[in-house]
């Protein structure tokens, strides 16, 4: 039995690919599940995927709307009841130029990052508020700390969700809420995308770039995450949590030094 024995966390966004490492480490300090996607057939698979490790967890499909979230959320409470924890998860970010990014694209970005972690924040935070406690942590991105070319999208969009943190914290805290975010470092994934940008550098230029000198794995969120719902975090609140090995705090994406760039 784990710390989170008898709590109940819905993972919003769960068709993400951070969110099934975040999923698993709620599950094995002993949380129930409830994963929510647009897609159900994408919950469904994270789903899928937990359970090959021995891990119950029940899927939902939501859209992108308020009402689609209020009608997902009930169908949690009447299956599982309320939750105790809410992670959201951003949708994957699109890369290409400014100049040349669509505003569909943009609205998109925006949509699946601040408006997702709003509205889901909204919903089950109106539960934890009524019972006077809970845990909310919403996930972000190193993009939305610094000017990152070819990923205008996400960035604004995380930023927002940053500062949907901030001001959350600020207002929910003493009612017993505490709202963080937490920014996962380069993972192998984000690495191959660092790729696709704009003056983007090799595989090598990136590990050099990192302090730690490696990616972020999968245990390395899992705990941060597992930091930030313990009860001994419980002065912690309006945190963004950066798990990247240093990566932010020496400069930005440009300390990358140019001659190691290709």
């Amino acid at each position: 039995m784990g710390f989170l024995a008898g709590s109940l966390a819905v993972v919003a966004g769960a068709g993400a690919e951070m969110a099934l490492p975040l999923a698993r480490a709620l599950a094995q300090a002993g949380a129930r599940l409830a994963l929510v996607d647009s897609s159900q057939s994408a919950a469904e698979k994270a789903a899928a995927n937990l359970f090959e490790d021995g891990i119950d967890a029940a899927p939902y499909e939501a859209g992108t709307t308020a009402d689609d979230v209020s009608r997902a959320l009930a169908a949690i409470v009447a299956a599982q009841g309320r939750p105790h924890i809410l992670v959201t998860c951003p949708a994957p970010a699109q890369i290409e130029p400014s100049a040349s990014f669509s505003e569909a694209a943009f609205r998109s970005a925006f949509e699946g990052g601040a408006i997702h972690a709003f509205l889901w924040c909204q919903a089950v935070g109106r539960l934890m508020l009524e019972a006077g406690s809970g845990v909310i942590v919403n996930v972000s991105g190193l993009s939305a700390m610094g000017g990152w070319p070819g990923w205008v999208g996400q960035s604004v969009a995380l930023a927002g969700v940053h500062n949907l943190t901030h001001t959350l914290a600020t207002e929910w805290t003493r009612h017993g809420v505490r709202v963080n975010c937490l920014a996962p470092g380069i993972a192998e994934r984000d690495a191959a995308r660092l790729m696709e940008t704009p003056e983007a550098p090799d595989m090598q230029a990136v590990l050099a770039r990192i302090p730690m000198g490696r990616l972020v794995s999968d245990e390395d969120l899992g705990a941060a995450l597992l930091y930030l719902v313990r009860p001994g975090a419980s002065f912690i609140s309006g945190e963004i949590l950066r798990v990247d090995g240093a990566w932010d705090v020496w400069g930005r994406y440009y300390a990358v030094d140019p001659s190691a760039r290709r």
